[in-house]
């Protein structure tokens, strides 16, 4: 059973919170949290790189020189791959690398992140309330509860003014928690959590385990 500190705004220790375990999985499943970031950054790339080949070079209609008598190797064309300037043979061409682990290796992965946040960089604040855009107020935030380095913040339905607030700090990100994956949870240095977010996490957790046997 895991004990976190909940924090209020000011940075001041209001409560604690009580976390099973077991509802993430018990333990950290590096494997599987391999597959999911593969899988993720896999998504991520662009795809763009582009070669031209043969069919794509301008030109190469006429026969270069006649076929004999020039004491040369017979050429068609000089848009051939062997050529300067011509075709690249097997060159690289706009492609989707995506592909998708199956749903249960996802949910596994999201559990074993959580878990491995929770255990070693993970402040549970109470709430996070700002009546207007303000970014110095969630500067103050994270300096008050001590937060260096990257930060993902995430909340149950975060406020327009709290995603403005947040949006000019580098390296801080706000996410609804719901739309967190697991790749957003290892990639940033700390992670803050409010308290309702975090027990909509565990309520969610919990039916999946009780629905699916456990995955």
């Amino acid at each position: 059973m895991l004990q976190l500190n909940v924090y209020s705004m000011d940075g001041t220790k209001v409560d604690t919170v009580d976390v099973d375990e077991a509802v993430f999985g018990g333990a950290v499943n590096r494997a599987v949290l391999r597959e999911a970031v593969l899988m993720y950054e896999a998504r991520r790339r662009s795809g763009t790189a582009s070669a031209k080949n043969r069919s794509d070079v301008h030109g190469g209609r006429a026969k270069p020189f006649r076929q004999k008598g020039t004491g040369r190797a017979r050429q068609g064309s000089w848009i051939s791959p062997h050529h300067r300037g011509g075709g690249v043979a097997h060159g690289p061409q706009p492609r989707d690398f995506g592909y998708a682990i199956p749903k249960k290796a996802r949910r596994a992965a999201l559990r074993s992140a959580f878990l491995d946040k929770l255990q070693t960089a993970t402040r549970v604040v109470d709430q996070i309330q700002i009546d207007e855009p303000q970014t110095s107020r969630v500067a103050r935030l994270l300096k008050d509860l001590d937060v260096q380095g990257s930060c993902l913040i995430a909340a149950l339905h975060p406020s327009d003014a709290v995603v403005k607030s947040v949006r000019n700090l580098p390296g801080v990100c706000i996410k609804r928690v719901r739309d967190v994956n697991a790749y957003d949870l290892l990639q940033p240095r700390n992670f803050i959590v409010t308290r309702r977010a975090l027990q909509d996490v565990i309520e969610q957790f919990a039916a999946q385990r009780s629905g699916n046997g456990g995955d």
